[in-house]
């Protein structure tokens, strides 16, 4: 990539998905759930991906060179965090709606 620009991608905000779910549902005990836990408490089902025994680094998420299965892990990861947020803002929208129909 010599020569080449690269743009950095940046964000203007940034919301832990166990902030909102802690938010959303009322339940301060959210706020440190693991990806899994959130997952079992909006309902969904997310696998894993598989990984070789000992191919995952501790501190992965800091290197900026990545294995494939290091990959596939932090998409894993970004999936999973979507699927838990769209469902949770999903549920208050759908809450919100019902609640002034009443």
């Amino acid at each position: 990539m010599s020569g080449s620009r690269v743009k950095k991608f940046e964000l203007e905000r940034i919301v832990d998905v166990g902030y909102l779910a802690g938010k959303l549902r009322k339940k301060p005990k959210l706020l440190s759930c693991t990806l899994e836990e959130l997952m079992g408490e909006v309902g969904l089902d997310i696998k894993k991906p598989v990984t070789t025994q000992g191919s995952m680094r501790s501190n992965w998420q800091f290197s900026s060179v990545l294995s494939e299965e290091e990959v596939k892990f932090a998409m894993y990861e970004v999936h999973t965090c979507y699927h838990i947020a769209s469902k949770l803002i999903d549920d208050a929208t759908s809450s919100t709606v019902r609640a002034s129909f009443l």
